[in-house]
């Protein structure tokens, strides 16, 4: 009997070890993807956990936001219908506060529907104190804001108050704007 040749013992050999390092490859790849498919799995189900925890908290700030949106589209609807005709009273407080002169103060507000009265006192002597008075009136007609809101603004009433000397005033700020827009069915 003969032995085999070296040679095709060999390379059957060779073929064999490469088949099964190629498979044993393979299992690997095979084995990591497993892996990776699990953990992913595992993290999928601690998210989904997660959105089910907040799930409630959620739906609750989607309806809180559906309200607002409701509450804000009504608020722009009352924008849009009172236009530029609105009074801001914050805005007009915060601007007369800035143009009233160091001599005078305002006593009264008076909000009319169809404009504002506005009434107070002056200190000084009587010439003095008209002069204040009317450039007062002045000031208010040639303000940006105050005198575009309103198309009159006329001193209506003049007069001294004789317990303390001061002399009273009352300056009427009239909007026909205003005027026209309540008169509308």
């Amino acid at each position: 009997m003969t032995l085999p040749d070296t040679k095709v013992v060999r390379t059957t050999f060779f073929i064999n070890a490469i088949a099964a390092l190629f498979a044993a490859g393979l299992l690997a790849v095979v084995g990591y993807q497993e892996y990776t498919l699990a953990d992913l799995r595992s993290q999928i189900a601690q998210l989904d956990e997660q959105i089910g925890r907040d799930k409630k908290p959620s739906d609750d700030a989607v309806a809180l936001f559906a309200k607002f949106q409701a509450e804000e589209k009504k608020i722009q609807e009352l924008e849009t219908f009172l236009g530029g005709n609105k009074l801001v009273v914050s805005k007009f407080l915060n601007r007369l506060g800035k143009s009233v002169p160091a001599k005078i103060s305002i006593t009264t507000m008076e909000y009319t529907g169809v404009g504002v009265n506005l009434r107070g006192l002056v200190v000084g002597t009587p010439e003095q104190a008209s002069g204040m008075v009317s450039s007062y009136e002045k000031q208010l007609k040639a303000d940006d804001e105050i005198g575009k809101r309103f198309d009159q603004i006329a001193l209506t009433n003049l007069s001294r108050d004789p317990q303390d000397g001061r002399l009273s005033f009352e300056i009427t700020l009239r909007s026909s704007q205003v005027k026209k827009e309540t008169k509308k069915p």
